[in-house]
């Protein structure tokens, strides 16, 4: 259970919840703008709690926001399959860190965000302007693809810090 109440998670679970009448009403524009700032509150605050909460969240706003806008422009699944990657790959070094680290696979959540991208592209290069079909999904894909490349360049940065072995070795006292 949550030991910490996360403010702005717990309001994208409201505005994810206030999104389906809107849908069901006519208002599907308003509906994605609910599902966007739902995502955003939650990736707001996914550094400083990093909890399941949010990596539920996250998942289901992204996936969701891509349903709807697959729905919208006849494109099913390809955003819907894109905007899943670009969260999965948020939230994978987090949720797995005993497994990824800060300098292991990197090349897995930064490759999901790519592809991602690369979909979203796909997607969109071909069809006729249409602001909820070009932005709205660039929000989960360029989190995703900024947080990746974030972690590919701690990586980086890490294993050359590290490549000579801790400054302090056993038996010698540090300064």
């Amino acid at each position: 259970m949550l030991r910490t109440i996360h403010p702005l998670t717990s309001l994208g679970l409201l505005l994810f919840l206030a999104s389906p009448p809107l849908f069901i009403v006519g208002l599907p524009q308003v509906g994605l703008l609910l599902l966007v700032l739902a995502y955003a509150f939650s990736a707001l605050e996914f550094k400083k709690y990093t909890s399941d909460f949010q990596f539920v969240m996250i998942l289901i706003c992204a996936t969701s926001i891509g349903i709807a806008v697959d729905l919208l422009h006849h494109s099913w699944p390809m955003l819907t399959v894109a905007l899943f990657l670009a969260a999965f790959a948020t939230i994978a070094r987090q949720k797995y860190m005993q497994r990824f680290t800060y300098v292991d696979l990197l090349w897995l959540d930064s490759g999901l965000a790519l592809l991602a991208a690369v979909i979203y592209l796909g997607v969109v290069l071909g069809a006729p302007f249409s602001w909820d079909l070009l932005l709205i999904p660039m929000v989960p894909i360029s989190v995703g693809v900024g947080l990746t490349f974030s972690y590919v360049q701690d990586g980086y940065f890490i294993r050359r810090t590290l490549r000579g072995g801790y400054q302090v070795q056993e038996g010698q006292q540090g300064t």
